[in-house]
Order: structure tokens, then C-alpha cells, then sequence
């Protein structure tokens, strides 16, 4: 069972990942309809999107569980020595369920900028408004 700590997090986060792709994606639709243009299809174009997701979570799956590896490695001692607390690396089977269910909720955000993406047509990427 996750925590409900542990599921607000994940829901602040896949607001934030929906919320900044959503508004990148705005920024981005003249290099989707030059992307369009010289033969991209609208499923290459979604799944570019879905790999970006991808690639922004596991990055910050990895350096998240990298720095805390280290924050431990070179504060233990400290915390020990100040506070009485001993903290020991340990990576149990539900660190390695939270990691998996991190990246999945992360992938799935870009599922709803995938479809825009996917729907917005090549001449509305091209026009140019003032």
C-alpha cells in the first residue's frame, strides 16, 4: 500500500510534468508542424513526446536515487555525530515498486500532451499569428 504521503507526491508530480509538457508543447508547435512537413507522423510526433516524458523521469529517477546514495555515503557520520542518527543505504524490494511506479506515473504524463500533439493539425503549426 503506498503512503499517502507517497501519493501526493506523485500526483503534485504528474500535475507539474502534465502542466510544464502542456506548455511547452504551445512553445513547440512550429517545430511540430516543421516536423509534420517533411514527413513525421502525427504517432512519430506522439511518440517523441512519450520518449521525453520517458527519458525526464528515468533521469530523475536515477540522479534522485544517485544523490541520495551520496547525501547517506558522506553525511552519515555527521548525522551520527550531531543528531544520533545513524543512517544506513538500504534498497528493499518496495524502494525498487516506488521507482517503477514513479517512472510509470511519469511516462502516463505525457500521454495527454501526446494526444494533443497528435490531434493539432500541420497548418496550424504554420500559420503565423501576430
Amino acid at each position: 500500500m503506498i503512503a499517502s504521503g507517497t501519493l501526493s507526491i506523485f500526483l503534485v508530480t504528474l500535475l507539474g510534468m502534465i502542466a510544464s509538457m502542456l506548455t511547452t508543447l504551445q512553445e513547440r508547435r512550429r517545430e511540430m508542424a516543421i516536423l509534420r512537413s517533411v514527413g513525421a507522423r502525427p504517432f512519430h510526433i506522439s511518440v517523441l513526446l512519450l520518449f521525453e516524458s520517458g527519458a525526464i523521469t528515468f533521469l530523475s529517477c536515477a540522479l534522485g536515487t544517485l544523490l541520495l546514495f551520496c547525501c547517506v555515503f558522506f553525511f552519515s557520520d555527521l548525522f551520527q555525530e550531531i543528531l544520533g542518527i545513524r543512517l544506513v543505504w538500504s534498497f528493499t524490494s518496495y524502494d525498487c515498486f516506488l521507482l517503477i511506479t514513479f517512472f510509470t506515473v511519469g511516462l502516463l504524463s505525457g500521454v495527454l500532451p501526446a494526444f494533443r500533439a497528435y490531434r493539432t493539425s500541420l497548418q496550424d503549426g504554420l500559420t503565423i499569428r501576430v
